[in-house]
């Protein structure tokens, strides 16, 4: 029971908590394997889950990469450059690495005896040459938060498919940081002093 108020001072206030399962805990897609993972009370075991999310991904990501051909015959997808994935750590940019590195470069090794558009060199094909993940450190930003460029590196690196670039926030206030790149700083009156715990931003008159 879940209470909108007091219980003790209110008796009248309890109401029913929405159950998680609003009508079975059978996966929707297969029939067979008890659910557990319910998007929006609906329930999908992780065999069937895994799956459609590649699905449903590669069919947002792809009409952006290649312009879709009118009619049945589809062709091999081909970028005209590199790929870069901005990395802040986070759940999303997490999720949106490993479907990336799993779709588009790394091999499927059970489903290789499968043929036609499911086979995995055409799942996997190599869409780009390489691909970059940048991730920007703020931890000078803010006093007393701990640099989490190692932990980063080492999820990036788990894939061996990608390089890490590893940027600092205080490189934008950095004008010797823009000519190595062959940037332009953007005018702005408000510069960075990096520092650690004695991290503060400093106001040019």
């Amino acid at each position: 029971m879940a209470s909108c108020g007091n219980p003790a001072a209110e008796s009248d206030a309890l109401m029913t908590r929405r159950p998680k399962f609003d009508h079975s805990k059978e996966c929707v897609k297969c029939k067979v394997r008890n659910g557990n993972i319910v998007i929006r009370h609906v329930v999908y075991c992780r065999e069937c889950f895994l799956p459609l999310v590649n699905t449903k991904f590669r069919k947002i990501l792809q009409p952006s990469i290649n312009e879709k051909l009118h009619g049945p015959r589809q062709k091999s997808l081909k970028a005209s450059g590199n790929l870069t994935l901005g990395l802040s750590g986070g759940l999303g940019s997490t999720v949106l690495l490993d479907l990336v590195a799993k779709n588009y470069f790394m091999r499927s090794g059970p489903d290789d005896n499968k043929g036609g558009k499911d086979h995995p060199r055409k799942l996997n094909e190599k869409v780009w040459n390489s691909a970059s993940v940048c991730y920007v450190e703020i931890s000078n930003a803010f006093p007393g938060m701990r640099d989490s460029t190692a932990d980063i590196r080492a999820i990036v690196e788990s894939y061996n498919v990608f390089e890490f670039v590893p940027l600092k926030l205080e490189d934008a206030f950095d004008p010797s940081w823009w000519n190595r790149v062959g940037g332009v700083p953007p005018e702005s009156d408000l510069g960075f002093k990096p520092g650690g715990d004695n991290a503060q931003e400093v106001y040019k008159p």
